[in-house]
């Protein structure tokens, strides 16, 4: 199975995503649920100009650059930047900034941003790393740009139910919530407390690395 993206402009098909079942192993796949996300989010501590290519936030923890081959991207007001080093010493982001460069004040929250897009597969996943089988994977489009590799993978049982989204990046938000489209099983448990090896399974994961 593929992801592809069609331009709406020009209905041109265009594959998005690296293959996701085996060859030859035919499996359905889900319906795929896009939105836009926060992982972090805080607020700066002083003023800055169009040309600051750093700056404070009141803390910096929970923001991340990208793992290599990937960008992550943080946003003030209107202005999208390139997430380049992060200090959570000195609460101090480093970006790199494009043409919407504007200057900001105090206060104006900042958010690391995600352009999810989520599917599972009811068999056969051959991605390796992060998941095989029957998965729900995950893909940053802002981040991962036309790579379509998944960011993170989770085991399911026989795919999953629509996702339903939690989009606060605080106080455990950043979530998402499904159920496994089958019974769960002995070698894929239903998530603890539970830990149920019969019976349907509701499940909450972070939207970042589904955990």
């Amino acid at each position: 199975g593929r992801v592809y993206k069609i331009s709406a402009a020009t209905f041109t098909e265009a594959t998005f995503s690296t293959l996701v079942s085996t060859r030859n192993n035919t499996s359905d796949c889900s319906g795929i649920t896009e939105f836009y996300g926060t992982s972090a989010t805080n607020a700066l501590t002083g003023n800055i100009g169009s040309g600051n290519g750093f700056f404070t936030v009141n803390n910096a923890t929970g923001f991340t650059v990208g793992p290599t081959g990937t960008t992550y991207y943080i946003q003030i007001d209107s202005e999208i930047m390139a997430l380049t080093g992060v200090n959570t010493t000195t609460n101090t982001l480093t970006v790199t900034r494009g043409t919407g460069k504007a200057p900001h004040s105090a206060g104006a929250p900042v958010n690391e941003i995600h352009d999810w897009l989520f599917m599972s597969v009811l068999g056969n996943g051959s991605r390796t790393t992060p998941c095989t089988g029957s998965c729900l994977y995950n893909y940053d489009v802002l981040s991962g740009g036309g790579t379509g590799n998944p960011v993170a993978g989770l085991q399911v049982v026989g795919g999953t139910s629509g996702i339903s989204i939690d989009n606060s990046a605080l106080n455990g938000g950043s979530q998402i919530y499904f159920t496994f489209g089958s019974s769960a099983t002995a070698g894929v448990k239903c998530p603890a407390p539970s830990n149920a090896t019969t019976g349907g399974c509701a499940v909450q994961a972070t939207q970042l690395g589904l955990n």
